[in-house]
């Protein structure tokens, strides 16, 4: 069983995608649909062991990027996926590229290629 931690503002995906984490396996989900929320966890409850991070949380909100920061600040250890629908020139999704050792999953992602990231 993995821990996961899914960070998307569209609350339907998030639905849909912590289904689809339960079919993959006996996964503990934790489903955050703003920054805000998932920062309000204590550094003891990011014992994650993989993040989804949406790169784009809405316009004039903190991102994928600042959660992806503040996770790291806090002390997460755990692979971080961003992922998005945005095409690779999108500026945030340049700069999500930039951090060592984060992979991209791009939306909308099929279960095999889940289940990769999952395995990994």
């Amino acid at each position: 069983m993995k821990k996961i931690l899914l960070l998307d503002d569209n609350k339907e995906l998030c639905t849909l995608m912590t289904a689809m984490f339960r079919e993959l396996g006996d996964h503990d989900i934790s489903c955050f649909n703003s920054y805000a929320e998932m920062v309000a966890l204590k550094s003891h409850q990011i014992n994650f062991d993989v993040a989804f991070l949406d790169v784009n949380l809405g316009v004039n909100v903190p991102s994928g990027i600042d959660a992806f920061d503040w996770l790291i600040n806090s002390g997460y250890k755990g692979r971080i996926i961003f992922f998005t629908g945005h095409a690779r020139s999108y500026p945030l999704l340049k700069k999500s590229m930039e951090y060592p050792n984060v992979r991209l999953l791009e939306k909308p992602a099929d279960i095999e290629k889940i289940q990769a990231q999952l395995d990994d």
